[in-house]
């Protein structure tokens, strides 16, 4: 239909309506606001109002510009000069002072090629408008929503194979500038080479079945790994073919680091009990093995010295193992632990490891200008910190460049120890397992062990975490956190040591493993000391009650009845001195009522520097 024809039967419509009740009627009750203009814009016909206190009668002569507020009117009355000039029609959309929004369609009815009067069709959208306004206010609330959490969106259509990212993703991937992925392949290129083929498997399967479950994988960036979280959905077509994928990606490394912190904390809990039983019954086992070998070098003839010295020196090489256990199992209970400048122990490990290390190792020490101080044992964390170092050590020795990084950085409340190397990496099936006691990936009698298990002790007992981040062929990361303190650096002080015999005094022995009780007995009669032996606590009480004695020394675990509970047994004005020889754990309301606690085994030197502590040197 043309122009004109429209034009026409527009008029003829106009004409009909004012004579016909039918048509005045509909077009009374029809939603939509019809009006005719003359050419001067001002109404002639309107087939009702919008507003009860204006009647049809009122608004005929004036114009609907009128009745529109700035800048509404000056478009309107603009629109409708452009209908006449071009005798085309218009559509514009206003608001009026009632804040109401109308689409208008303002249409010129053509008379023997002339413009005569104007026809205007105006709905009402205001309940469009306030829709359109809430879904872009939706809109922005959840962009904001998705910044604040740090979500990147991206999308991936399967049949045209282009992958689409926004800023936020970009930044996850660290591929703000450029290496942004166009297609599938690209994007399983950023990946971590070991997560590859388990995300492409993820992938292909959600296209099958038309559902993306969660997935965690790792990608490499700025050279350091990250977890990755993806959430997305499946779009298909009517036959269920899928269409596109689209979702959301964030960082959720510090949560599965915590995850498997928790993780790692349970297992080498559960491992810590049963080395504890292991090396309780070695220990009692050393207990009686070192202080005869001391007692028969003492008698023995010099051709048979070296023998018992070879016998000692790896019943020695045991005791430390087992006192490595211990540490894991039990690490000491912090009492004596002192602040201190992290810097210090740190620079202290680095200068010992350079001066020990072969010179190819390019070594490479990170301090901060300002004091980190932590609460702790300086020699503990010393050890812990060269552990990780020797570590290093042995797995870059092969490099034809070793490099070792030994940075310290704080964020104000927690410290962070890290050793970086280039060396062969630590495999993700052993990543889980490099802190267990006796787990090592080196060659059969290149290691224990125990090293990265005792550090883990250590750092557990400073209220820290450990964990391991590894490429396998590009190196590993070691970091330390501790907990950061707010005090102040503490005084250095030296204890004296107590070298000298002790005074001739009376010491009940109580031991249920008759080696053990015969070898300390021998080591105190030797120096004097006037010794009686009782094999369990219930023995010990019977002979206390008719005896005075100056120290009483018990293990824990008997027959009958243990040390725990013959401890709990003891009048609390007692004058003699109570020490535990365990080769267990002593719980820490034990050590508060007892004057000492020894950790099998014991040798003879320290045995009497002990007992010179207790009892007083003797002159």
């Amino acid at each position: 239909m043309s122009d004109d024809t429209l034009s026409e039967s527009t008029s003829d419509l106009l004409e009909f309506s004012t004579s016909d009740a039918t048509l005045a009627m509909v077009l009374e009750h029809t939603p939509a606001l019809f009006t005719v203009l003359d050419l001067e814009g001002r109404m002639i016909y309107i087939n009702r109002t919008m507003t009860p206190h204006l009647k049809v009668e009122d608004l005929m002569g004036k114009r609907p510009s009128e009745y529109l507020p700035e800048p509404n009117n000056a478009v309107w009355d603009e629109a409708v000069q452009r209908a006449i000039q071009t005798k085309m029609p218009q559509r514009i959309e206003v608001d009026s002072i009632r804040e109401f929004s109308w689409e208008s369609q303002i249409i010129p009815i053509v008379e023997d090629g002339e413009v005569t009067k104007l026809l205007t069709i105006a709905e009402d959208i205001s309940s469009q408008r306030i829709t359109q306004f809430q879904l872009k206010q939706s809109k922005e609330r959840l962009k904001l929503a998705i910044e604040s959490v740090g979500i990147g969106m991206w999308e991936w259509v399967v049949g045209q194979d282009t992958v689409s990212w926004d800023t936020k993703t970009c930044q996850i991937f660290g591929k703000e500038d450029e290496g942004v992925p166009v297609d599938y392949s690209a994007y399983l290129a950023l990946l971590h080479p070991d997560d590859r083929d388990r995300v492409a498997d993820h992938i292909n399967r959600s296209v099958e079945v038309g559902v993306f479950e969660a997935l965690d994988h790792r990608i490499i960036r700025h050279g350091a790994e990250r977890w990755l979280r993806c959430h997305a959905t499946v779009r298909t077509d009517a036959d269920g073919n899928a269409q596109s994928i689209i979702g959301g990606v964030y960082d959720v490394t510090d949560q599965h680091r915590a995850e498997l912190i928790e993780r790692q904390s349970q297992k080498m809990a559960a491992l810590g009990r049963l080395t504890a039983g292991i090396a309780h019954n070695f220990n009692n086992m050393l207990t009686a093995i070192l202080p005869n070998i001391e007692l028969a070098m003492m008698e023995a003839p010099p051709e048979l010295n070296d023998r018992l010295q070879e016998a000692e020196n790896a019943a020695l090489r045991a005791s430390e193992m087992i006192r490595q256990l211990m540490i894991f199992s039990r690490p000491p209970s912090g009492e004596g632990a002192t602040s201190i400048d992290l810097r210090d122990v740190v620079r202290d490990v680095f200068d010992m490891c350079r001066t020990a290390f072969n010179r190819r190792f390019e070594m490479t020490l990170k301090l901060p200008d300002e004091p980190v101080i932590v609460e702790g044992d300086a020699t503990q964390l010393e050890q812990a910190i060269l552990n990780i170092c020797l570590n290093a050590r042995d797995a870059t020795t092969d490099e034809s460049y070793p490099t070792i990084i030994v940075s310290l950085e704080t964020d104000g409340s927690r410290a962070r120890i890290a050793v970086d190397d280039n060396g062969i990496g630590v495999a993700p099936d052993s990543l889980t397992r490099v802190f267990e006691p006796f787990f090592t990936t080196k060659p059969v009698g290149k290691g224990t062990g125990l090293g990265l298990a005792t550090t883990y002790a250590i750092v557990q007992d400073h209220r820290g975490h450990l964990y391991c981040e590894s490429v396998v062929s590009e190196g590993a990361r070691f970091v330390i956190e501790l907990p950061v303190f707010e005090g102040e650096l503490d005084s250095v002080s030296s204890s004296d040591e107590h070298d000298a015999l002790v005074h001739s005094a009376r010491v009940l022995v109580i031991d249920d493993e008759p080696p053990v009780r015969r070898a300390v007995s021998s080591m105190l009669r030797i120096h004097g000391f006037d010794v009686e032996e009782r094999a369990n606590g219930q023995d010990g009480l019977d002979y206390l009650e008719h005896n005075i004695v100056d120290l009483i020394i018990v293990d824990l675990w008997m027959p009958k009845m243990g040390g725990t509970e013959m401890i709990s047994r003891l009048p609390a004005d007692r004058d003699f001195k109570v020490v535990v020889l365990s080769g267990a754990p002593v719980p820490d309301s034990l050590e508060a009522v007892v004057d000492a606690v020894w950790m099998k085994p014991v040798r003879k030197k320290e045995l009497l520097r002990q007992l010179a502590v207790l009892l007083g040197p003797q002159s």
